[in-house]
């Protein structure tokens, strides 16, 4: 070879800092393989079959009523639906209730119960035990309901509630549970499945903990019973549960404004994100929506607020009895301290939601005074013309001298035909 087209001889120290380029390059391929790995493992799963009775709901769930489930054991369930069936579910639910100590409390209250008094939660060996301070992070819901003596409860065969409340939008939310449980819980007789199957984590020995699928398991629990054994999809890995749920619940319309708040706060602190960017791209939401969300992700008592003044309010009452909160107090030059905020937002969301209840009333209102009361005439002849004549043949009326396209006009000829009839021989 030519002198003059030798390759350079490298020095020393140049060809090591090439090598240690090519070390750290081949590190951070690795580094990047391992996180693509350990996510693709989050969804990983496999079948495990194993008793109803195994699995517990999970503290990470951002459905309220998750929390309101009391699950009925199969001995009392079965005695319940054998001996008090024939009286009707009146009498069903006041043997169940006759029971009520032998009902376990929810299992995610009892968690809570154990995290004030720092003892364990569920696990056991070889599963490390719940971060107490990462349960705190989430909503508890105890302070909506008596938890020792109300509840939603789900047995074979049945399912009801007792809970009071004076917020009937709420009460109509879990009446729409119950009847939801009932009716599906009854279409997987016999020897039926759900369409997709309830995700879990094992968290020691033969416990489980639900990752999603909470509101079909609880059909199976109506259908088959606590003892009975069902394959599970098992989770390979226990992280990124938030996300999880978040991708879940984001495909169904049921769920209500402040559920879907708390997911998708939990599934940001859970990812650990700070830039708008990567917390639209993780929540697949547009710039207008994340503006609209952003106060509550930031700052979660605003979250806490909502539950405890309008539990089941729209994301759009929500999100703008808040603006309108912001704008007063900077229009009145006041600074805007959190404390400042919190209280008149509550007092703002209250406000709005007794209007939007008065908007509904007073539409209900206008629809019933779209309707009039008929008198039917009270002879044979009079009500066979109406039922099963020709009008156009019998009645003497002049239909010119009404305007059908006005509703006065239109109640008067229906008057006027009634009359007409019962005046028939």
């Amino acid at each position: 070879m030519d002198k003059a087209t030798k390759p350079a001889k490298r020095s020393l120290s140049k060809r090591v800092s090439l090598m240690d380029d090519a070390l750290n390059e081949n590190s951070e391929n690795e580094e990047q393989q391992k996180k693509e790995s350990s996510k693709a493992e989050h969804f990983l799963t496999r079948v495990e079959n194993t008793a109803l009775a195994n699995v517990h709901l999970n503290y990470k769930n951002k459905r309220v009523l998750t929390q309101f489930i009391r699950f009925i054991p199969d001995n009392i369930a079965i005695e319940a639906n054998e001996k008090h069936n024939s009286n009707g579910m009146a009498s069903i639910q006041a043997f169940v209730l006759s029971e009520i100590k032998a009902l376990p409390v929810n299992n995610i209250i009892r968690e809570f119960r154990k995290s004030d008094d720092n003892t364990e939660l569920d696990g056991g060996e070889g599963q490390e035990q719940n971060d107490l301070t990462d349960m705190r992070q989430y909503s508890r819901h105890d302070d909506l309901y008596d938890a020792d003596k109300e509840g939603i409860f789900i047995g074979k065969g049945v399912c009801f509630h007792n809970i009071t409340t004076n917020d009937n939008s709420f009460l109509g939310y879990i009446d729409e549970f119950v009847s939801s449980v009932n009716r599906n819980g009854a279409s997987l007789l016999p020897n039926k499945d759900v369409i997709e199957k309830p995700q879990v984590i094992r968290v020691g020995g033969q416990r489980y903990r639900l990752v999603f699928g909470h509101q079909r398991y609880c059909y199976l629990v109506c259908a088959y019973g606590l003892s009975h054994i069902y394959s599970f999809n098992q989770a390979v890995s226990s992280e990124g549960q938030d996300s999880k749920i978040y991708l879940e619940n984001n495909t169904k319309t049921d769920e209500t404004a402040l559920e879907h708040l708390l997911s998708c706060y939990h599934t940001i602190r859970e990812a650990g994100l700070t830039d708008a960017e990567d917390i639209k791209n993780l929540l697949v939401i547009k710039d207008a929506q994340w503006f609209r969300i952003k106060p509550f992700m930031e700052d979660p008592k605003l979250l806490q607020i909502v539950k405890d003044q309008a539990i089941t309010a729209t994301q759009k009452v929500i999100v703008e009895s808040l603006s309108e909160v912001k704008r007063a107090i900077l229009t009145l030059g006041h600074e805007m301290t959190p404390a400042m905020v919190y209280e008149a937002y509550a007092k703002k969301l209250d406000s709005n939601i007794s209007e939007v209840k008065k908007t509904k009333s007073r539409q209900n209102t206008s629809k019933a005074a779209k309707t009039m009361r008929v008198i039917f005439p009270k002879s044979r002849v009079g009500v066979e013309k109406l039922l099963f004549g020709d009008v156009r043949e019998w009645s003497k009326l002049d239909i010119t001298n009404y305007d059908f396209s006005k509703e006065k006009d239109l109640k008067r000829y229906i008057s006027d035909i009634m009359e007409e009839a019962q005046s028939s021989k």
